[in-house]
């Protein structure tokens, strides 16, 4: 019994450590394609999803946010 309370106790830690993946993604100019990536995302298993756009002129940003990811901001490449 106690080796079983034993395994469950690390199997909810290890789920308690899976969730608090952090994802960032860096970008240019890639409005047709993050929508489609941070959607295959899991959500259950990552905290943040943070994307960082090096001055994408074709609307990344936005996509992005669309999708519910943090987006950063680097305007110099």
């Amino acid at each position: 019994m106690k080796i079983k309370c034993i395994v469950l106790w690390i199997k909810i830690k290890v789920v308690r450590l899976a969730t608090s993946i952090d994802v960032i993604i860096p970008v240019y100019n890639e409005a047709d394609s993050i929508g489609k990536v941070l959607k295959e995302i899991p959500a259950d298993t990552v905290r943040n999803i943070i994307v960082c756009d090096n001055g994408s002129i074709d609307g990344t940003a936005v996509v992005a946010k669309e999708c519910g990811a943090i987006v950063v901001t680097q305007p110099i490449k």
